[in-house]
């Protein structure tokens, strides 16, 4: 017999809660997402985010969803976006993804959103038939160092240093084709520049105004104060990524001669692999500075690929010449939904939307 336990926002101030979701065999929910849950502006106390399914009290599956303000027809719209789903592998088959969903939507009351972030989740959700594609998002993978070495991990002696030799020559020809073929015009007169957390929430809070969560000073704090993924030894029992070595955030600015800031961007650096959750510039010479000097931070740092779904952002990467591929994001919403929401050519949505600014 299975059992769905929930547990909400309030629940999760209670030490006895937390012990008992940390005594589990796996972790629904790892300690900086507990963190950002409890600091969530979006977040009452009564919304239930996380959904534990038990057999003799033991941790067979869970859901957690993340609260979230949707800009919608008639004024904000207060959803919950799909945000991870897991179930022990000799369980699976049995529908308990299913389950915990249906007891989301009925408590939230059909408002549900989610990404195909994860293609599994994407086809577990969509099996249900509760949702429609509500737009896709034509966006590029941009290839900054070769990933043959982490792509393709052989076992034959001497692979790993053969792909690590072809990654060294395929990096400095990518480096010579960034030399000869970069078609970009900036203005050295103007500085890009480290950015503090007041600086960059104050700017970005009256820009993105047609994205499709609301975003304003407060979102933007929780957002870079409590991240879901940090830095540090992995921890095992939590079966999603929330720590690794190398994870960082950056926020960098164009300013101008007369100090005031015309371009700036959110970069999030994770486990080799970089997105770009916000950007805006004011004019376009801006925005190549700003994306000159991204890439090649980027590239010191030794990212291998940055992905970005914006049209109106990777316009300026492609200046680069850089090697990429297409990529697409997929919205979807409940049945219930279609109703609330703006036409989809209403929306010009960032890459901080919804829970992917997180991950």
């Amino acid at each position: 017999m299975y059992q769905v336990k929930k547990v909400s926002i309030a629940q999760l101030k209670d030490p006895l809660v937390v012990r008992w979701l940390y005594s589990l065999s796996v972790w629904p929910v790892s300690p900086a997402r507990l963190a950002s849950y409890l600091t969530n502006p979006n977040a009452d106390p009564g919304d239930d985010v996380i959904y534990v399914v038990t057999q003799m009290d033991e941790c067979v599956a869970f859901r957690t969803i993340m609260p979230d303000l949707i800009r919608g027809r008639n004024g904000q719209i207060k959803v919950a976006w799909l945000s991870g789903t897991w179930v022990k592998p000799s369980c699976r088959g049995k529908k308990l993804s299913l389950l915990t969903l249906h007891e989301v939507m009925k408590d939230w009351g059909g408002r549900l959103m989610f990404t195909n972030y994860s293609p599994v989740s994407e086809n577990v959700n969509l099996q249900s038939h509760e949702f429609d594609l509500f737009l896709r998002r034509e966006g590029m993978r941009f290839y900054l160092r070769s990933p043959l070495s982490v792509k393709f991990q052989c076992s034959f002696y001497g692979s790993k240093f053969l792909l690590k030799f072809a990654d060294s020559l395929v990096n400095m020809l990518f480096s010579i084709h960034r030399t000869l073929k970069s078609r970009c015009n900036v203005n050295h007169n103007e500085m890009i520049s480290p950015m503090d957390m007041g600086d960059f929430v104050d700017a970005a809070s009256t820009q993105f105004s047609h994205a499709i969560s609301k975003r304003e000073s407060p979102h933007f704090s929780w957002i870079l104060q409590h991240p879901w993924i940090g830095e540090g030894k992995p921890e095992l029992r939590y079966p999603f990524t929330w720590l690794n070595m190398g994870n960082c955030v950056l926020m960098r600015s164009v300013v101008n001669s007369s100090g005031i800031i015309i371009a700036f961007a959110l970069v999030n650096v994770k486990q080799m692999m970089a997105t770009i959750p916000y950007f805006w510039c004011s004019i376009d010479e801006a925005g190549h500075q700003l994306t000159q000097g991204l890439v090649d931070e980027l590239t010191n740092r030794e990212v291998l690929w940055l992905t970005i779904f914006d049209p109106s952002v990777t316009r300026f990467f492609i200046k680069h010449r850089l090697l990429k591929k297409s990529v697409k994001q997929n919205y979807y919403i409940s049945h219930l939904m279609k109703g609330l929401m703006h036409d989809p050519h209403w929306y010009h949505p960032v890459d901080g939307d919804g829970d992917v600014v997180f991950v």
